[in-house]
């Protein structure tokens, strides 16, 4: 399922997405987290000529939070020196 919202028929089948926030079937993912989400549970946003589909939860945030790129962030700057610095360890420990 792209990154785009889709038309949905009638049946689905058993293999079709279902809404994170209400079990419905889903229409697209969330333009912020990703989750699938139906036409009930998100907000049409636009930026610049593309509509985006915003699920409930992350419009009540209003993606004013950077606690999440910040997290990952430092993810990728502490888990490599977290690497090195145990690497450096045990060389260390063999050598003395």
């Amino acid at each position: 399922m792209g990154g785009t919202l889709r038309s949905v028929g009638d049946g689905g089948g058993e293999d079709a997405a279902r809404c994170a926030l209400c079990g419905g079937l889903a229409v697209g993912p969330c333009a912020r987290c990703r989750r699938p989400v139906c036409g009930d549970c998100c907000e049409l946003t636009y930026g610049g000529v593309r509509t985006w589909a915003v699920c409930l939860g992350c419009a009540r945030r209003g993606g004013t939070s950077l606690a999440p790129a910040w997290r990952l962030v430092l993810w990728w700057v502490l888990a490599p020196v977290a690497v090195l610095a145990a690497l450096l360890a045990g060389l260390l420990w063999l050598r003395g």
